[in-house]
């Protein structure tokens, strides 16, 4: 069997060969730690550390708590730059219609044919290959701008419905100024653009909510922005009673809690309260003889029911309920319409 040296082999082939009796290197062994940066939890919440303060950890908090991600929109260059195409597709159309004017005017019938006749820029005759390139070229350039242009607006159409959420811009300025966040490190020309919490109306104003949050009640609000920084302080059991979870606080004082508890825990609130004030209206209306009296329990407790729905926004509970009261309230009439009747 021939041997070769080393330096005559291929260079993936001298890279594999060892010398006998070298230690064999584990294939399973994990692989080396990058300088400078800690071995990983196996908790992926807990990796806020490897991510420096600045941008990278202002981005680590935005990707572990998208509702409260906000950037510029830049509408003022959004309009400067529609402004623009608008001049653009002015410019060519001026120039379409005087190139067919010019074709209607002109005494070779070839060329009148050009704007009755799209065919004819096709495959002109000898003698008209210049006009029709010049026409075709036109023609492509509108195809482009037309597309250009309408993407745009359309674009600035989908970012124009986008608004912000000054709730949520409170918790980006206080994550910029945690000392476990970004701790005031951003000094770059945009590092101001969300305001600061000494100044929480400094912030840009063309700010858009980039991931797109379904409308919330007052008290769902209330409980995502408000409730939420002060729930670290509660004890473990009432922080399970209220979000029905026994999920730890993370990095960010279970900031990354989902909007969809809010919105279980808001409406189990609401439809609680409503169901109270409208079975106690019920039982309350059944020992009540004088109608006086009974307008008195209706107008409280419907002003009561009203409230639930602008604060809980439960108007579906509200309606299946108004419906099972209705049924209850009718067969308790009918009720008392026989009593009557099979008494005599």
């Amino acid at each position: 069997m021939s041997t070769y040296p080393l330096s005559h082999l291929p260079p993936s082939t001298a890279s594999n060969t060892r010398p006998m009796g070298s230690p064999v290197a584990n294939p399973s062994s994990s692989p080396r730690q990058p300088p400078g940066v800690s071995a990983a939890s196996g908790n992926p919440r807990d990796r806020s550390d490897e991510y420096v303060k600045g941008y990278p950890r202002l981005a680590y908090f935005f990707a572990e708590c998208p509702r409260y991600f906000h950037l510029r929109s830049f509408s003022a260059l959004s309009v400067r730059a529609l402004l623009y195409r608008q001049h653009q597709l002015a410019y060519l159309e001026e120039q379409l219609i005087a190139l067919e004017n010019e074709d209607s005017r002109d005494p070779d019938p070839y060329r009148a044919m050009y704007n009755r006749d799209f065919g004819k820029l096709v495959e002109p005759p000898p003698g008209h290959e210049q006009q029709v390139v010049a026409r075709c070229e036109l023609y492509e350039k509108l195809i482009k701008r037309t597309k250009e242009y309408e993407k745009a607006l359309l674009r600035f159409e989908q970012l124009g419905s986008k608004g912000r959420n000054s709730a949520a811009l409170e918790n980006v300025q206080r994550w910029l100024m945690d000392p476990e966040g970004c701790d005031i490190a951003l000094t770059g020309l945009d590092g101001g653009i969300w305001g600061t919490v000494d100044d929480p109306a400094g912030h840009a104003p063309d700010l858009i909510a980039v991931v797109q949050q379904p409308e919330s009640s007052i008290i769902e609000g209330f409980l995502g922005h408000r409730f939420l920084t002060w729930s670290r302080r509660l004890p473990t059991w009432l922080r399970c009673l209220v979000f029905w979870s026994n999920k730890q606080p993370d990095d960010f004082g279970i900031w990354s809690h989902r909007a969809r508890s809010f919105k279980v825990v808001s409406l189990a609130m609401g439809n609680i309260a409503t169901s109270i004030f409208v079975y106690g209206a019920v039982v309350s209306l059944s020992f009540v003889t004088s109608q006086a009296f009974g307008l008195l329990i209706i107008l409280p407790i419907a002003l009561a029911v009203t409230s639930c729905y602008l604060l809980f926004q439960n108007q579906q509970f509200i309606s299946m309920l108004a419906t099972l009261c209705a049924v209850l309230v009718a067969l308790l009439a009918n009720n008392d319409a026989r009593e009557p009747h099979n008494a005599g």
